[in-house]
């Protein structure tokens, strides 16, 4: 996996859009450039699946260089989603470094 900024449309404009959570408030000024430069900083997960030629099917790696695959039994890392690296890694990141500040009413809106 890997982190890259790009321009989107507003979420709700997208036919593949489903819901949205309040996280809390950020500043309008900068916001792209110091996102992106605290996002750049919190480790995303490198390769985590490859074709194995052994099995024909795709399977956790066990490293990537040399290209080496978890035999049948042997006990495998747990695998990490992107969704897993945006709510326990981005996100509290984010929060951390002020970008993502609480409400002390309770949610009022949406980020």
């Amino acid at each position: 996996m890997v982190y890259q900024w790009k321009p989107s449309r507003v979420p709700e404009q997208s036919s593949t859009f489903d819901t949205k959570e309040f996280l809390g408030y950020t500043a309008k000024a900068n916001q792209h450039k110091a996102w992106d430069d605290v996002l750049r900083r919190v480790p995303a997960p490198g390769k985590q699946k490859a074709f194995n030629v052994k099995t024909m099917k795709m399977g956790p790696l066990k490293t990537l260089n040399p290209l080496t695959f978890y035999e049948l039994k042997e006990k495998r890392r747990p695998l990490i989603k992107c969704t897993e690296w945006i709510n326990h890694r981005a996100i509290p990141a984010l929060k951390n470094a002020r970008l993502i500040v609480e409400p002390s009413g309770g949610p009022r809106g949406f980020l």
